[in-house]
């Protein structure tokens, strides 16, 4: 499988993401906020925050195991 395509596979696993997992994600993953900055954007605590990643990083998991790409 080509870059493209697993970039393709993730960024499609990320946008089918609910949105507060997906806003708490790229938050955390792609520009390293803290989980209480996270959490004040979305109006949920710190761990409300934390479970968000948590959750969107299992989906995305599970959506890139079908694919053979984990």
């Amino acid at each position: 499988m080509r870059f493209n395509e697993v970039r393709a596979r993730i960024e499609r696993a990320v946008s089918e993401l609910p949105r507060k997992q997906r806003l708490a994600f790229v938050q955390r993953k792609f520009h390293g906020v803290d989980y209480d900055t996270i959490g004040q954007s979305l109006g949920c605590s710190a761990e409300t925050a934390r479970a968000h990643v948590f959750q969107a990083l299992r989906k995305i998991r599970l959506a890139l195991g079908s694919d053979g790409l984990v």
